[in-house]
């Protein structure tokens, strides 16, 4: 208003200021061009002392009032465009009439450059209105003033990119809902975008990465196509991914936040998938890898969550997770008794350095096979297995086998159907029962041809001198018949009851252990089925059973007679398919 006063005041001056010096200019202009100039002196002198004696009023000519005019007109137009300046900018006007931006008219809703995708409101459907764009502009619109502001989602950021889908408010509603249900973020919007992530705007109108898009970079520094997974996992509440390639390592993937982790100390396992595929299985949260070279375990809810490696060792056949949790494994790997790394094993593993043993072979017997058996036998549920290797027993329930003793079998004998075996190796005798070692006796004068069982008290022991031993003590039985050779050897023998009759090259003795007598009787005088190498004697149905293993033929001996005055009677009963391999007596 001031600039608009002062503007008319300096315009009426100014026509004021014109029009006088028009009147003035006319005054002051001679009536007649043609008079001619006064050019006496005295006349001048006149008019020079007229002008020096003369007042204010006297001395104002056509020259002065021009100069005057000018200066008035200068006044009125630097005047009047001072106050056309304060008009329009406003300067001198009061604050409270100083006019505010009006974004009504200002802002552009419609650009051509991207179309929109949606739109929500917030509070509940009636707070501001968010209309987003494809290309991350957002639209903001107060509905109570119609004010228009514009917000932007940062799709360039590496967290985001590709181009919004959808927006949503915390509430889920464009309008005011009538249902009476609490809005969880009232003052939150969602956008979601076409890569998969999700961009959240806080109450203060600034839009943050929530769920990011970015790529998985693997071991090669490049990003890791789909093409160049082998196998990948989900865990238990479909949180976290678990994603392996042979190439470019092990990820994690958290769904929620939409966050890739990769795992140090990856070295282990990318060796181990050099030998062949990797498997994995879910316990929970946790991850296990199973290898050729070892096995691996991550908790994907861990803060680091890191990759730990068991020993490169054990070869995981396969991994199972049961319905109790429990992660069982099929592995190769050392052996629990001895040096062998071959041992084939179902484990419970807990830990990458705890690992239960369940079931499988507990040692590995690497020269065990037909040709290194002597005898097998049954006892219970397990199998008892006697040769060259020693004794081993076989689990039938634990798939197991078990080393007893580890050196060679020099004699044995199987009572009771296999029930109970006598055997003998390295001067030690072992008594085996139920696939155990029931007794054991340290012995002398071994290795032994022959062992008899009588009692836990009384087992014979026939040696490679053609002595008899009491191997349940240790002692040595001496022959009273002096006629036999000190260098006797036996190859065969048995017992029955009290009686023993022992088979050699140079003849056959036969002993009353009870009585302590003896009865040599050389090779002449024995049939000649007794004569010869290969035979094997042995003692059942109250009989002796005489066997040739090259012949096959089988029949029975009899000793007739009284000591010293015995013989021996041999009685065929018939021929099997030869050569024999072993012999039992039940």
């Amino acid at each position: 208003m001031c600039a608009k006063i002062l503007r008319q005041c300096f315009f009426l001056i100014l026509l004021v200021a014109s029009t006088n010096c028009l009147f003035a200019q006319k005054a002051l202009k001679p009536a007649n061009k043609n008079i001619p100039a006064i050019r006496n002196s005295a006349r001048q002198k006149r008019m020079i002392d007229g002008l020096r004696d003369a007042r204010f009023l006297g001395r104002i000519d056509a020259p002065a009032l021009l100069v005057a005019c000018i200066a008035v007109m200068a006044l009125a137009t630097g005047g009047f465009a001072l106050a056309r300046y304060l008009e329009n900018t406003g300067y001198a006007d009061p604050e409270i009439v100083r006019p505010l931006p009006d974004t009504r008219i200002l802002e552009n809703i419609r650009p051509a450059s991207a179309s929109y995708v949606g739109a929500t409101a917030l509070q509940n459907g009636e707070g501001t209105v968010l209309a987003a764009r494809a290309n991350g502009e957002v639209v903001a619109v107060q509905p109570q003033s119609l004010l228009i502001n514009t917000e932007t989602i940062d799709l360039s950021s590496g967290a985001l990119s590709g181009e919004i889908l959808e927006i949503s408010s915390g509430c889920g509603w464009l309008v005011p809902s009538t249902d009476q249900v609490d809005c969880p973020m009232p003052d939150s919007a969602f956008a979601l975008t076409s890569n998969g992530g999700v961009a959240r705007r806080t109450a203060a109108g600034q839009w943050e990465s929530f769920i990011a898009d970015e790529a998985w970079i693997g071991l090669r520094d490049v990003p890791v196509s789909q093409g160049d997974i082998e196998t990948w996992a989900a865990s238990a509440s479909g949180r976290y991914l678990a994603l392996f390639s042979p190439r470019d390592g092990l990820a994690l993937f958290d769904q929620h936040i939409g966050r890739w982790h990769i795992p140090a100390d990856q070295d282990l396992l990318i060796a181990a998938a050099k030998l062949g595929a990797i498997q994995i299985v879910v316990q929970g949260e946790r991850f296990w890898l199973g290898s050729p070279a070892g096995y691996g375990l991550i908790d994907a809810a861990a803060d680091t969550a890191p990759l730990n490696w068991s020993d490169p060792a054990y070869n995981i056949r396969d991994l199972s997770h049961a319905d109790d949790g429990t992660i069982w494994a099929v592995s190769e790997g050392p052996c629990m008794e001895g040096p062998e790394t071959d041992c084939l094993s179902v484990q419970h593993l807990t830990t990458t350095t705890q690992a239960e043993f369940v079931m499988g072979e507990r040692s590995r017997i690497a020269d065990l096979s037909m040709a290194t058996l002597a005898h097998v036998a049954m006892q219970g549920e397990n199998l008892v297995a006697l040769g060259s290797e020693g004794i081993q027993t076989y689990d039938n329930d634990q798939r197991s086998w078990a080393t007893l003793v580890a050196t060679p079998v020099d004699a044995y004998q199987a009572r009771n159907g296999g029930a109970l075996i006598v055997a003998s190796s390295d001067n030690r005798l072992f008594l085996i029962e139920n696939a155990a070692i029931r007794k054991q006796v340290s012995t002398t004068g071994g290795p032994f041809k022959q062992v008899e069982y009588i009692s836990d008290d009384l087992i014979l022991g026939l040696s490679d001198g053609g002595v008899v031993h009491n191997l349940a003590n240790g002692a040595a039985l001496s022959f009273r018949d002096a006629t036999i050779a000190p260098d006797t050897v036996f190859t065969a023998g048995a017992s029955l009851g009290a009686q023993m009759l022992a088979l050699g090259p140079d003849g056959a003795l036969v002993h009353d252990v009870a009585a302590r007598r003896f009865a040599w009787l050389p090779t002449a005088d024995l049939p000649v089925e007794m004569q010869g190498a290969n035979l094997r004697i042995l003692a059942a149905d109250g009989v002796f059973w005489l066997a040739n293993d090259i012949s096959g033929a089988i029949g029975t001996l009899a000793v007739v007679g009284d000591y010293p005055d015995l013989s021996v009677n041999y009685t065929q009963t018939g021929i099997v398919n030869a050569p024999l391999r072993t012999r039992t007596a039940p």
